[in-house]
């Protein structure tokens, strides 16, 4: 048996978990509004930047789905299409979409209209989503 002994105590152990809790709850309400807020950000800059255009419906099918929260789980659903979601991933992936110069084709924006501009914010959508979180949750600073 060692012959020196020590004793720690601790206080606040039950406020601390308390606040963790609380946390908890409250987490992924504030990722889904960050999510949401991100996934709008490039679904504006798709359709100001780089879906092609001919009547402008493909552009105007574009949307962001309401955060979807089960659990600790946050999804956010993009994209193009309703009905016609065929016709969005056929243009989506035509690699001259925008670009062919035919009577009645686009003339402005391309394919990969949605990828593109998710690729580039991906680049630090991590520290937004955390300044983000930061702002709605001040007790994490």
């Amino acid at each position: 048996m060692a012959k020196n002994r020590f004793t720690v105590s601790t206080s606040g152990l039950k406020e601390v978990q308390t606040i963790l809790k609380e946390l908890g709850r409250k987490a992924p309400r504030a990722l889904a509004r960050a999510l949401y807020k991100e996934a709008e950000q490039i679904m504006g800059r798709s359709k100001a930047d780089f879906v092609p255009v001919r009547d402008g419906h493909l552009r105007a099918s574009g949307k962001v789905l309401l955060p979807k929260i089960e659990g600790n789980r946050v999804t956010v659903e993009a994209g193009f299409g309703d009905n016609a979601a065929p016709y969005a991933l056929k243009i989506h992936e035509y690699p001259l979409a925008g670009k062919t110069g035919k009577p009645g084709a686009a003339t402005v924006g391309g394919w990969k209209f949605l990828e593109i501009p998710y690729t580039e914010a991906v680049f630090d959508m991590d520290e937004r989503i955390a300044a983000e979180l930061r702002k709605e949750m001040p007790e994490t600073r």
